[in-house]
């Protein structure tokens, strides 16, 4: 369960950058 809240984690933050980089 662990292991999967931190890859979802990762995940949120990957695609947080991308609508960063992409509206800036």
């Amino acid at each position: 369960m662990a292991d999967l809240f931190g890859w979802i984690i990762s995940f949120l933050l990957l695609i947080a950058l991308l609508v960063l980089v992409t509206y800036q």
